[in-house]
């Protein structure tokens, strides 16, 4: 949990959360899903169902990872990109970079 110092004439001080302690959900994922025009259809999707088959294009793609990075701040390889199929791939991607930092 993030903590506010204020000390009255002087700087407030924060603490940060680090993401290394930061899960990651699979209803998470749907909401940054859902933030991009596939909309609330995000919310619909099991976490084995492949994101491409159910109607997310490329567009889709692209605003959702980039979503991810800057929720996470982590940076998605684009070569990983393509083998990220599922909300269960993007959970496992995002939990390995977020264990790596």
């Amino acid at each position: 949990m993030d903590s506010v110092w204020d000390f009255p004439g002087q700087a407030t001080f924060y603490t940060v959360q680090t993401n290394t302690t930061m899960e990651v959900t699979i209803n998470d994922l749907k909401e940054i899903l859902a933030n991009t025009s596939f909309g609330n259809n995000a919310k619909l999707l099991d976490g084995n169902d492949s994101l491409r088959e159910e109607g997310v294009d490329s567009l889709d793609l692209l605003d959702f990872y980039l979503n991810i990075e800057e929720h996470y701040n982590i940076k998605v390889n684009d070569e990983d990109v393509a083998g990220l199929l599922t909300l269960n791939d993007y959970q496992k991607y995002v939990s390995d970079k977020l264990t790596e930092a």
